[in-house]
């Protein structure tokens, strides 16, 4: 009796052990099954739940918030995950903005992704995009704020940046103005479309708006055009930025130019309301000039002193920089604009004309 005691008893304590061993192994089994199908978001439904993750979040706080919202099913599973993921965490949490996930999300879509479109991370976590490929228009006439404002607005650079790049730094280019000059760039920062990488500096953003000018200018027509008129290269992108300014369209802008031209052979003053403009912030410039304005003293008033202004007052494109150095032949000395939606202009070779001309479309203005 003694002996098949004890032995009952050892089978016993076995079976006890391997029970216990077997409980163990099955909820081991059942925790790692469903945890792995948490991490693939199999262990929701498709509704969407939105939430929002406070200020100085951290990812404790993240996984909680997760949790009570029936996106994950275990916290230490999804910060076991952004360990050995290695996702990064240094830049925070996406607080302060609303995120909606499905139920079934996927622990790869929780953290998110960067949406480049809409410039917003999906997920939880902030993230970096790296450099991304923009693509920008310059518009003919731009001046140096404009484009300054594109740059930045598309992820380029600083506008302290710019600033010390246009004042600092030398591109190697002659026919610049000094170092030092007041958006000295002003007038070779060709007007076209660019693709940039975000993470472009300063000085080469700038760099390829001036090296496209440069390959411009050395177009034969232009080239010619230039040696005919006797004009130097700063002299010549004065006068351009001035008829991109003033003329409504292109096919216009030699009779613009040959208006200025003989203006400026006369001896007489170019009376361009855009030249003064430029000295004024945008959202107090009007086509025509006041009487105090016309009287006001600036270099820039071209009402007031004879021959160009001292710089470019915007970036034109090819053709106003052509019609600069090649206007028609004409004896116009006046034009006006005819406000037909055309932007066309009526020209006239006197005084008595022009008036006739301003009496006819100033309706339109």
């Amino acid at each position: 009796m003694g002996k098949k005691s004890r032995w009952s008893r050892k089978k016993i304590i076995k079976l006890c052990i391997w029970s216990v061993v077997s409980i163990v192994v099955i909820v081991f089994i059942f925790i790692a099954v469903t945890t792995v199908r948490d991490v693939m978001g199999s262990e929701g439904d498709s509704s969407e739940v939105t939430f929002t993750l406070p200020d100085g979040a951290n990812i404790d706080e993240v996984a909680a918030i997760l949790k009570q919202n029936g996106i994950i099913r275990y916290e230490f599973a999804f910060k076991l995950f952004i360990s050995i993921t290695d996702k990064d965490v240094s830049l925070g949490f996406n607080t302060g903005r609303e995120i909606t996930l499905p139920k079934n999300a996927k622990y790869s879509d929780i953290c998110g992704k960067y949406d480049s479109e809409n410039n917003v991370c999906t997920g939880v976590l902030k993230i970096d995009p790296g450099p991304q490929l923009v693509t920008i228009r310059f518009q003919e006439g731009s001046e140096i704020t404009d484009i300054i404002k594109q740059f930045t607005e598309n992820g380029i650079g600083s506008e302290s940046g710019f600033r010390e790049a246009l004042l600092s730094n030398d591109y190697h280019y002659d026919f610049l103005p000094d170092l030092g000059e007041e958006n000295r760039l002003e007038g070779y920062l060709f007007p076209d479309t660019y693709e940039f990488y975000t993470n472009t500096g300063e000085r080469k953003a700038l760099l390829k708006l001036v090296n496209t000018f440069y390959s411009k200018m050395k177009n034969s027509e232009f080239v010619s055009a230039l040696e005919k008129s006797g004009m130097t290269v700063r002299e010549a992108v004065i006068l351009a930025s001035v008829i991109e300014k003033e003329a409504g369209n292109k096919e216009d802008m030699p009779l613009v130019s040959s208006v200025f031209h003989n203006r400026l052979e006369k001896g007489m003053k170019l009376q361009s309301c855009a030249t003064f403009n430029y000295t004024l912030p945008k959202e107090e410039r009007k086509s025509a000039l006041s009487a105090e304005q016309i009287a006001t003293d600036s270099p820039y008033n071209t009402y007031m002193y004879e021959g160009l202004p001292p710089t470019p007052i915007c970036n034109p494109g090819y053709d106003a920089l052509l019609a600069a150095v090649k206007p028609a032949d004409t004896d116009y000395l006046y034009f006006c604009a005819k406000g037909d939606g055309t932007g066309a202009s009526a020209f006239a070779e006197t005084a008595k004309e022009h008036e006739a001309n301003v009496e006819k479309y100033k309706e339109n203005w």
